[in-house]
């Protein structure tokens, strides 16, 4: 499983040492020097998410495509809707078709999000996702850990294991405990996870395995971050990984 951090301003940079990094289309839009570090770094596996979270709903397929040309993105994330499965399926089938009437199917590989506000409806969508074969991959959000036994996506496994599709967590609700303690075999399923909390769990002086106290704003530069403080997390949380898991990462196949 690949770590993406998204890192606030002063530390985008450091989100180029992974071999894949998850990108934000209103950051994009906003700041030229966002776009001018993805730019620099062609061989970093460049994922694209529609900013629902930071702004409270995913932004239109116009502006998604626009901001990944910009970037030379590799994946997008397909528009959702935040903890309703249906309305996710019929967003994913509604872009599909737009990718299709501007000729784009294929350019990008395509990441939608499986969404659920509780078990039925999360399965509803995952199997609704599952049969879209234009999808090759699917997010499961970090709201889905709040109604899972011990707070962890690693007990949906037997739904994704045997899937062609690949798999990323987007974000994490609580704690990197979540990761640190999934399991091997659910860990090496898992593509990638993306979260803020390494430079969060940096700001804010807490060890990975400690519940997270709010969130960072992405567009401010904290003095209190450091690359010392920041790597410090880092290495507990590798340290953290060793002990529970047999950690193998190879690099992205960008085709």
């Amino acid at each position: 499983m690949y770590l993406c951090c998204i890192n606030p301003k002063n530390a985008w940079s450091w989100m180029y040492r992974g071999s894949v990094v998850m990108l934000l289309t209103h950051l994009v839009e906003k700041y030229p020097e966002y776009v001018s570090l993805a730019l620099e770094h062609p061989n970093t596996y460049k994922i694209l998410d529609n900013s629902l979270i930071e702004l409270g709903g995913a932004l239109s397929m116009d502006r998604l495509i626009a901001a990944a040309d910009c970037i030379k993105a590799d994946e997008i994330i397909l528009p959702d809707v935040f903890k309703n499965g249906p309305a996710t399926a019929t967003e994913a089938r509604k872009s599909i078709e737009w990718l299709k009437d501007k000729g784009l199917l294929g350019k990008y590989k395509l990441m939608a999000v499986c969404h659920g506000n509780n078990f039925n409806e999360w399965e509803q969508c995952f199997n609704n996702l599952k049969n879209m074969p234009e999808i090759d991959v699917i997010g499961v959000p970090k709201v889905t850990s709040t109604w899972l036994p011990e707070r962890s996506r690693g007990y949906l496994y037997n739904y994704f294991k045997d899937t062609e599709k690949q798999i990323h967590f987007l974000g994490s609700w609580y704690t990197l405990k979540e990761i640190t303690n999934i399991g091997e075999e659910v860990f090496h399923k898992v593509r990638s996870v993306d979260t803020c909390l390494p430079s969060l769990y940096a700001i804010q002086n807490k060890h990975v395995w400690e519940d997270r106290d709010g969130t960072i704003d992405l567009e401010k530069a904290y003095e209190e971050l450091t690359v010392e403080k920041y790597d410090a997390v880092l290495l507990e949380y590798e340290k953290e990984l060793d002990k529970n898991i047999i950690n193998n990462f190879k690099g992205v196949d960008k085709q």
